[in-house]
């Protein structure tokens, strides 16, 4: 697997959505699924995953703030390999975090469609065969 540097990212080498894809692992999908919900993700009508509170997503890095004021940091990044983000050199931040979640999240969502229309489709070739 190619890693892609924060450089690459910095340097627009790569999109935003493939940088943080690559730290997204089925683990992190369970995560975003357990903590967000399902129903939650396929309700949100906002590209960037906005219309879903900002305090949800940093309490799945383990972060957490009163006002601006961080009070909770995590004691681990799990499930986010924390070496392949030292690969890529990139940190550990709770808008790190928040990025690579939100990713996983867009995943889930297309993945879901993809599915749906896939599903669909073999729905409906079956139907005609019959």
């Amino acid at each position: 697997m190619k890693i892609y540097t924060r450089q690459d990212y910095m340097n627009n080498k790569i999109s935003h959505n493939k940088y943080f894809a690559q730290f997204v692992n089925e683990d992190v999908k369970k995560k975003v699924i357990e903590e967000i919900g399902i129903e939650a993700l396929f309700k949100s009508t906002d590209e960037h995953l906005n219309d879903i509170a900002l305090k949800l997503w940093d309490k799945l890095g383990g972060f957490a703030f009163k006002g601006s004021k961080m009070i909770k940091r995590p004691i681990t990044t799990l499930p986010i390999d924390y070496k392949l983000l030292k690969m890529a050199g990139e940190g550990f931040s709770s808008s790190t975090a928040v990025c690579i979640y939100k990713q996983a999240a867009r995943e889930i969502i297309k993945n879901y469609k993809l599915f749906i229309i896939h599903g669909n489709l073999y729905k409906r070739t079956n139907q005609q065969k019959i």
